[in-house]
């Protein structure tokens, strides 16, 4: 089952290539398609209003599966509370979409990643954390000792829009040299390819300024803001 996304914030994309995590170097690396642990990820953050669409599609998904199969009914949906909380209804979550980068040892085709006008971005491009992004995903129910759920496999992501990479300098403002004047060997910037129309589904987005989202700082979780522990009042909402 498919299920699209839209207007959410982009969390720590990885799709320009596959990603695996490193223990030695505690953060995720690029790698080989077929290495162990390879895949593609992009987390976004969302309203509790606009998640009450997904996790109602997640639940759908399980229970038909759950019909077929004789599973037990004990979904969770592991969504993550960043802030706000689940009973005043104004949490905002972070969600997990990921594809495995190989299947049985054959490598997957890699999430397609398009612009606002469907256009089809090249394979080497980078997502930024703070764009506004949709998401399609597939649904896969899911019961077993990891738990009883349904997960979100990424299929492809549209940018409406890309916020600007930022790099954090460790060090303290200082008096001395600056670049504010250009040097003459500065080469002048590349161009940006163009790439072909294709169509992935998506309906086009009308184009908007850019803007950088700023992060807040996230506090202590709270012990009452467990979704499944709340499971009736999600059943309120349409």
């Amino acid at each position: 089952m498919l299920h699209t996304i839209r207007g959410v914030e982009a969390l720590y994309p990885k799709l320009d290539r596959p990603y695996k995590f490193d223990k030695k170097e505690n953060r995720s690396v690029p790698c080989g398609a077929t290495d162990d642990g390879a895949e593609y990820t992009v987390d976004f953050k969302i309203n509790y209003a606009d998640i009450l669409p997904l996790r109602k599609a997640m639940k759908t998904a399980y229970d038909e599966k759950k019909d077929a199969e004789g599973w037990t009914d004990n979904f969770k949906d592991n969504f993550k509370v960043l802030e706000g909380s689940v009973k005043n209804k104004d949490a905002v979550f972070q969600v997990k979409t990921k594809l495995k980068a190989h299947y049985s040892g054959s490598a997957t085709k890699k999430p397609k990643q398009f612009d606002a006008k469907n256009n089809q971005l090249p394979e080497d491009f980078q997502l930024t954390t703070g764009s506004t992004i949709n998401v399609q995903v597939e649904l896969v129910p899911y019961s077993g000792a990891m738990g009883h759920g349904a997960s979100l496999r990424l299929r492809a992501v549209q940018v409406i829009q890309l916020a600007a990479s930022s790099v954090v300098s460790p060090f303290d403002v200082e008096d001395g040299f600056t670049s504010e004047e250009g040097s003459p060997f500065t080469e002048e910037a590349p161009q940006a390819p163009v790439v072909e129309e294709s169509d992935d589904g998506f309906d086009e987005e009308p184009e908007e300024p850019k803007k950088v989202v700023k992060k807040k700082k996230v506090p202590p979780k709270d012990d009452s803001d467990d979704l499944d522990a709340i499971i009736n009042e999600w059943g309120d909402d349409e």
